[in-house]
């Protein structure tokens, strides 16, 4: 299999290389796959702090990037990204309902009031029963 490290990962590549890298992959048996995935892991993770990660023609941004994957999004940021969201709608749901929905229902529940609360509520007093 390709000795896949970091100054190998520095150096220009053209598509073809990058393809016979993938093809070699096919054909290994899936424990040795792993065990380049492990190790690309490695070399990668020292790979994206150089300045040749920006480069997009080097061999280590298509044997990371294009073969393994490993330059997107991670699922548990995505993850993070939409519960934050989700919050965030809550949130705002919760200050509608406290700032605008209660003030327009006057600040007062209409159902389910209790004896004592209609003793110390607001009754009209007609003129007729104050003579």
């Amino acid at each position: 299999m390709c000795d896949f490290n970091l100054e190998n990962a520095k150096r220009k590549a053209g598509k073809d290389e990058i393809e016979n890298f993938r093809k070699e992959l096919e054909v290994i048996s899936q424990k040795r796959r792993d065990e380049e995935r492990e190790n690309a892991e490695k070399v990668c993770s020292e790979f994206f702090s150089t300045k040749e990660y920006e480069d997009k023609e080097t061999y280590g941004y298509g044997v990371c990037c294009e073969i393994y994957d490993l330059c997107g999004i991670s699922g548990w940021t995505i993850f993070l990204i939409i519960l934050i969201v989700l919050l965030i709608l809550a949130g705002a749901g919760a200050a509608f309902w406290f700032f605008y929905l209660k003030r327009k229902l006057g600040g007062r529940e209409k159902n389910g009031e209790d004896s004592l609360s209609e003793e110390s509520s607001d009754y009209d007093i007609s003129v007729e029963d104050t003579y």
